[in-house]
């Protein structure tokens, strides 16, 4: 009897892997989150090397993200109006083609500070456009009623690359050297492309394309300013955000770190923000409009029964 409970319970807890799809995406996504931690470890180490102070590591950081915040509105657009598996196979490309880029001029003795600040800033670029579509990407290989698990599952997956990732980068950079972590990355991304063109597309809770008009970013602004349930997270998350980057200097002192945990544990224990998901529209439609710009998907009261609206049986796949 217990072992029949155990069995159900692990089915529940990962009944989202029964969906081929999302087997082939997590299996891609376990390989390259893993290389993206190495090579977070691997470039804050060079960066140290190269430029020798606190503050270029503060730039680069600066490089790398500030794109994502600028220009993530556009890239939830373009996951709104184009097929968001093609979005990710040329994303995903561009990111490993970078970092593959960076490997190379670090293991040719060619690098300079400056040129991390380019890769830094491509990979910003790349990242707005391939968050909105990634993440929206999950609803589409699940469907409504498992999106759910699916999204749990992803933040177990990302907690498991930050700890594996940078395990291996220090074990990589002491024997190999900075350069090997970036071309292991560069690599990784081979295995989400992989598991992206091995997907079946018919299987797949497509949603119908927003048509281009006016004003749509507008729309979803105005949608975040006029619905708490949407701002107040938003603004939770961009003070949690700032108040711990998560760059920190490898050769510092890290006594707070488990003080840092407990408080991100408890933050995203509150809440979780999706960028870009108007990609939902249709299927939230009987709940409320949703943003464009940012989804909230908070984790409901206990006793709560609240869920996300089943997919008609008219709808094809």
């Amino acid at each position: 009897m217990i072992f029949g409970r155990a069995a159900t319970a692990a089915r529940r807890t990962f009944r989202s892997m029964s969906v081929r799809n999302y087997r082939l995406y997590m299996t891609g996504q376990v390989i390259s989150m893993i290389g993206t931690w190495m090579q977070s470890v691997a470039q804050a180490w060079l960066v140290l090397k190269l430029g020798q102070s606190g503050t270029a590591l503060g730039l680069v950081a600066a490089a790398q993200f500030l794109p994502v915040l600028l220009l993530s509105p556009w890239g939830g657009l373009l996951a709104d109006r184009f097929d968001k598996r093609r979005i990710l196979l040329a994303t995903q490309a561009g990111l490993g083609v970078l970092a593959v880029l960076l490997g190379v001029l670090t293991v040719t003795h060619s690098v300079r500070l400056w040129m991390v600040y380019c890769v830094a800033a491509g990979f910003g670029v790349m990242n707005a456009g391939d968050n909105p579509a990634r993440q929206t990407f999950v609803m589409e290989m699940v469907g409504p009623e498992d999106v759910s698990n699916a999204v749990t599952l992803n933040s177990v997956t990302m907690n498991l690359a930050r700890i594996v990732g940078p395990a291996i980068a220090a074990v990589v950079i002491a024997t190999l050297g900075t350069g090997v972590c970036f071309l292991v990355n560069g690599v990784s991304y081979v295995a989400v492309l992989i598991a992206l063109l091995r997907m079946d597309g018919s299987l797949l809770y497509t949603v119908p394309a927003q048509e281009r008009r006016k004003g749509q970013l507008r729309e979803g602004y105005a949608y975040v300013r006029r619905t708490p349930e949407v701002l107040s997270p938003l603004l939770l998350m961009a003070v949690v955000s700032l108040s711990d980057s998560g760059i920190q200097r490898p050769d510092a002192p890290s006594s707070s770190a488990r003080a840092r945990s407990a408080a991100w544990s408890r933050a995203k224990q509150t809440v979780t923000v999706w960028p870009a998901p108007a990609s939902w529209r249709a299927m939230l439609a009987p709940m409320r409009p949703a943003p464009t710009i940012a989804i909230l998907i908070a984790r409901p009261p206990r006793g709560s029964s609240a869920r996300l609206p089943r997919r008609s049986s008219s709808a094809g796949r």
